[in-house]
């Protein structure tokens, strides 16, 4: 369920609107979280880069989504990562005072915030699971039962992110299953055979 959808006009109205662009970089890694911010429309990515330069994509938010929850009510409320705008778009930010307000006047709001909250815990476990697997293979098939045996991606590049592979490696890997008859490729569509 959208979040904000459970929101009257009087609650938005405790919110900020923040207009961004492409590129541009809204949060530094290790910036202090003042708030959450819900995604309204654009496209922002969350990623930290390794010694070498190479880009870790740690999450993709795309048309809607909300950030900072995980760290705003936390004992180091610092971000691990850097928030870019992917697109030009359109945040709505609560300041912690705000949310704590909306948490005290809409019950429904508090009860969709903590599911969002246990949705992204097992989100992370997953993710967890996903990087203690030796192999690409084991990676792509955890991944792929997670999703009830399809995905969908939009590109191979935010696809290896997801997996923590390199791109070439999941090209290789897709091909040769494919090629094998253990998956079905269909355009960006992967499927179990």
């Amino acid at each position: 369920m959208e979040l904000l959808s459970l929101l009257n006009e009087k609650e938005k109205a405790l919110g900020e609107v923040i207009n961004f662009l492409k590129g541009e970089n809204l949060f530094a890694e290790g910036d202090r979280c003042k708030g959450i911010y819900f995604l309204i429309h654009g496209s922002l990515k969350i990623v930290s880069y390794t010694l070498e330069g190479n880009e870790i994509i740690y999450r993709l938010l795309d048309g809607s989504g909300l950030f900072g929850h995980n760290l705003i009510f936390s004992k180091e409320p610092f971000y691990r990562g850097s928030v870019i705008g992917n697109s030009e778009g359109e945040l709505l930010y609560f300041s912690r005072e705000n949310l704590l307000k909306l948490f005290q006047n809409n019950i429904i709001f508090l009860e969709e915030y903590l599911k969002a909250q246990s949705e992204a815990v097992k989100s992370m476990n997953a993710q967890i699971k996903i990087l203690s697997m030796p192999s690409a293979s084991e990676r792509l098939y955890y991944f792929l039962s997670l999703n009830n045996g399809a995905f969908t991606y939009s590109s191979i590049s935010s696809f290896a992110s997801i997996l923590f592979l390199q791109r070439e490696t999941l090209s290789r890997l897709l091909h040769k299953e494919a090629k094998e008859k253990r998956i079905i490729i269909n355009g960006k569509r992967i499927m179990r055979s």
